[in-house]
């Protein structure tokens, strides 16, 4: 079982690392004690969604990166979870009312009136199983239209994810399809390896008909780009 550190000690840790990694000049430092990996996830991500009536139509793109380290814990590992860092969000949604536009990038401050706000990207868990290492992350699910008419119903932009089970889509009306592996594996001979670099990418399509004929639809194209250095951390840039 891998499980997450914590503490303020595992914090003073993690801050000089990141000091490291953001100030340091040096390339690349190598550490001589334990087996652990700096492990960098980014995920981008690009959508649109439709619904019928009010012709509500709405196009996001987003770019988020995971920080942490993996520390070897016998057969297991010890998850060091550094920050998410926000690098772009962009968002239109146009209705027969109008039409709304949000461009923000990870310099900017997300504002706690900011409408809407960006979804956010958890890591769920990095499962280490003897021939790979699987992670599984979540986003928050945005509720539609934003501007939403006083009894207009509300529908849910579920951003996409990986759980643990794939939840029961045997719904009434809801239809799936992903084109491509939805699936975030490395091997764990990989781990051997002084650095490296795997790319994933899928597109999904959900569409769901409701009891008043009401239809909601939308698509997600996927990209995951993970990054890890053994016993050392070292600047980056995908």
């Amino acid at each position: 079982m891998i499980r997450e550190k914590t503490g303020l000690i595992g914090f003073y840790i993690l801050f000089l690392l990141f000091s490291i990694i953001y100030l340091s000049q040096a390339d690349l430092l190598s550490l001589p004690a334990g087996r652990f990996w700096q492990i960098i996830f980014r995920f981008q991500s690009r959508g649109s969604y439709k619904v019928t009536s009010g012709k509500v139509e709405g196009n996001y793109t987003l770019t988020q990166e995971w920080l942490g380290f993996l520390e070897e814990d016998g057969p297991d590992f010890i998850i060091y979870h550094l920050e998410v860092r926000l690098i772009s969000w962009d968002f239109t949604e146009k209705t027969s009312d109008g039409f709304l536009a949000v461009s923000l990038n990870g310099k900017d401050k997300i504002k706690k009136n900011i409408n809407p706000k960006p979804p956010e990207f958890r890591m769920e868990y990095i499962k280490g199983e003897e021939k790979e290492i699987c992670f599984y992350f979540s986003l928050d699910s945005l509720p539609i239209p934003i501007n939403k008419k006083p009894g207009q119903q509300e529908w849910l932009l579920a951003f996409p994810s990986i759980p643990w089970e794939e939840k029961n889509m045997k719904e009434i009306g809801l239809k799936k399809k992903i084109t491509g592996q939805k699936r975030v594996s490395l091997s764990r001979e990989k781990l051997e390896l002084p650095e490296y670099q795997e790319n994933f990418g899928w597109e999904e399509k959900t569409s769901l008909q409701s009891s008043n004929a009401e239809s909601f639809s939308q698509e997600h194209q996927v990209q995951i780009s993970v990054f890890f250095i053994r016993g050392g951390i070292k600047r980056y840039q995908f």
